[in-house]
């Protein structure tokens, strides 16, 4: 095979596009940040960083509806339950991991503290001391 006839080849190959391969969409889905996550799930910790900032606090949405206001510190103490750390928060809703990381634990302890009630349930022991 002669040099031009590869040149010639890889053009034709650099020109096949994703939508030929029927990938189009391949690999769009690791775009979603909240892929694999049900309607009952939101995250308060990434909420509450948000205002972690500002002076003025910010407001809280809850996967129930509710929104809750929220001051600077306790947006900052808020924040501190991100990703795996929400396992601190086990005592308080009363849940009891079967294993040391347990997914299922983990992802109950979210659900409670994106609802109102647990959200509250954690504001309350901030905001009485």
């Amino acid at each position: 095979m002669k040099m031009n006839e590869i040149d010639s080849k890889l053009k034709d190959i650099a020109e096949i596009s994703l939508g030929d391969l029927g990938l189009r969409k391949h690999g769009s889905e690791l775009d979603n940040d909240e892929r694999g996550m049900n309607a009952d799930y939101t995250q308060i910790a990434t909420q509450a960083a948000q205002f972690s900032d500002l002076p003025k606090g910010g407001t809280i949405e809850t996967t129930d509806g509710q929104k809750v206001e929220v001051s600077q510190d306790e947006a900052k103490f808020l924040a501190r339950f991100a990703g795996r750390e929400v396992a601190r928060l086990y005592g308080v809703f009363g849940i009891k991991p079967a294993y040391g990381n347990d997914p299922d634990a983990m992802e109950q302890a979210q659900k409670v503290f994106a609802s109102s009630k647990g959200l509250m349930k954690i504001l309350d022991k901030v905001r009485s001391k």
